[in-house]
């Protein structure tokens, strides 16, 4: 936690700093906060069951919150958001499916050179992240939930972790949702939370 007071200065220095070297800057200083975050999941992950708090709540202004957090890499990126206008509630911790979205919005952005990231959301509450990128190489899809697995595209991007999928599906096994992922080289990828299918939440 101590590392993001530093982060947070470097951030409205950033700010101050204009023209290239400051978008520059503040794109690094973004990375870095994802950095942050994902460690800090990472850990708070076996501890997840007693930070669960499953209520009914509107989906979409999760997705809202979670795409604002991604504002300048659009724009610095100049990609498209569609966030789709939708009314679904579902039983669920509003905190952590904001992290899965995060990590999916975030490997969007990641492997969308250019073009249109999606959110939508269907009347059986399957929330889907689409993009029109790179794709997934179909002998890396069996393996993107392992842990540490960068595959084909992660080993061209030097921001890859492999922790991304790994803990989105980490939390929602434990938020009792599956998730799933299609995707073609050259044709993108999308994500689908299924958060109306009911389970039993996982030790």
């Amino acid at each position: 936690h101590q590392i993001k007071t530093p982060l947070a200065a470097i951030g409205l220095l950033a700010q101050a700093q204009g023209g290239e070297t400051g978008s520059a800057l503040r794109q690094e200083v973004f990375k870095a906060e994802r950095y942050v975050e994902l460690v800090l999941g990472y850990l708070r992950i076996y501890s997840m069951n007693a930070d669960l708090r499953p209520v009914l709540c509107p989906v979409r202004p999760i997705a809202a919150r979670a795409a604002k957090k991604f504002a300048t890499q659009f724009i610095y990126k100049n990609l498209r958001l569609d966030l789709e206008d939708f009314s679904n509630q579902v039983v669920t911790d509003e905190k952590w499916l904001g992290f899965v979205l995060e990590q999916l919005i975030s490997n969007a952005v990641k492997y969308t050179p250019a073009g249109t990231i999606r959110i939508t959301m269907d009347r059986d509450n399957v929330l889907a992240v689409a993009d029109s990128g790179t794709g997934i190489d179909s002998a890396d899809l069996p393996r993107i939930f392992e842990r540490g697995f960068t595959g084909r595209n992660g080993r061209q991007v030097e921001t890859s972790t492999g922790l991304g999928l790994y803990l989105s599906r980490r939390v929602m096994d434990k938020l009792g949702n599956r998730i799933e992922v299609e995707s073609a080289p050259g044709k993108g990828t999308c994500v689908r939370l299924h958060l109306g299918r009911e389970e039993a939440a996982r030790d």
